[in-house]
């Protein structure tokens, strides 16, 4: 366990990771930070060659949504997905370091969901419709 302040550790570490949660808030949102291009290539750079990241964002309003995306995006060349969270205005952006591998997902799925006791066909129905094509990886 680390105690310290993140962007410190991850401007530190050496250790590559498969999969950073970025999960804060500071007076209910995300604060401004988490978005900066500073942060998200320093995390980038912590990441294994196929690993993501993800940021539970909690925008102010549409514009700290929008910016906050479009820095994700940015950094991370475009590979992203976003997916809302139900009842809550938070949404779910994951960043990956390389293109994931998404043909033959929906045939995947019952042996994944299966494998980990969940079922993961309503997420991804989420994802496909809130992630228009050309928007990030899809």
């Amino acid at each position: 366990m680390h105690e310290q302040d993140v962007r410190e550790f991850i401007n530190d570490t050496r250790h590559r990771y498969d999969f950073i949660l970025v999960d804060l808030e500071e007076a209910q949102y995300s604060p401004a930070w988490v978005n900066a291009p500073e942060f998200l290539t320093a995390c980038r750079e912590c990441l294994a060659a196929d690993g993501v990241l993800t940021v539970n964002l909690i925008p102010r309003d549409r514009q700290h949504y929008t910016r906050a995306l479009a820095g994700i995006r940015e950094v991370f060349e475009r590979l992203t997905l976003c997916l809302p969270v139900p009842g809550h205005d938070n949404q779910l952006i994951m960043a990956f370091r390389s293109p994931p591998e998404l043909r033959g997902l929906d045939e995947r799925l019952p042996a994944t969901a299966t494998r980990w006791g969940i079922n993961f066909q309503p997420y991804w129905e989420a994802v496909q419709a809130n992630n228009p094509s050309g928007s990030g990886i899809l």
